[in-house]
């Protein structure tokens, strides 16, 4: 049997602790009284990175494995899903203001989150709900080549990652109006 080492579990404590305070900080408008607005795409940003954190250090990459210490790779991409969900929750605000000149920089973080997001829900909820959402993800990269009225606006690699890391609308905006179409 795996003895569960302690970083692990103080550092998934931490995760658990951090996401709870931002909750309650959040819901009470705790930072409004103290003269601060955040925009709530900041503290679901700041939960979401503590969230793959501990869920990167808790649960094995396989349901089966028993582990005694947390793999290096599940170190780093706990540390990377925490660095760029904080990134993206301190500069959400100049993101989302000036959109269309720091795209770069949405698509470098939504390059990390999106991927991150998706192994995250495929050790925590299985292959059928991870399975359903590379489907609606293959289908906003090439519903353009479906025929008939399920035809869809297809946006590049590059625009669907950096409107689904930042922007609140989705890809609703960076989709190219197919030539074949009738609107």
């Amino acid at each position: 049997m795996a003895r569960d080492a302690a970083p692990d579990r103080i550092a998934a404590a931490v995760g658990g602790t951090a996401i709870s305070l931002i909750a309650i900080i959040f819901s009470s408008q705790i930072q409004v009284s103290l003269g601060y607005q955040i925009f709530t795409e900041q503290a679901l940003a700041a939960i979401l990175g503590c969230a793959l954190a501990v869920i990167f250090i808790r649960k094995p990459a396989r349901r089966a494995a028993e582990r005694d210490t947390v793999p290096w790779y599940d170190g780093v991409f706990a540390a990377a899903a925490l660095a760029a969900a904080v990134y993206l929750a301190i500069l959400y605000p100049g993101l989302i203001d000036q959109f269309y000149s720091r795209r770069n920089e949405a698509f470098a973080v939504g390059l990390v989150l999106v991927p991150l997001t998706i192994e995250a829900l495929r050790r925590t909820a299985g292959w059928g709900l991870t399975c359903i959402v590379l489907a609606f993800v293959a289908y906003a990269l090439f519903g353009d080549a479906v025929p008939g009225k399920l035809q869809a606006r297809a946006p590049s690699f590059f625009n669907l990652i950096s409107y689904v890391a930042v922007d609140v609308n989705g890809t609703a905006s960076a989709c190219r109006r197919p030539s074949s179409a009738r609107w």
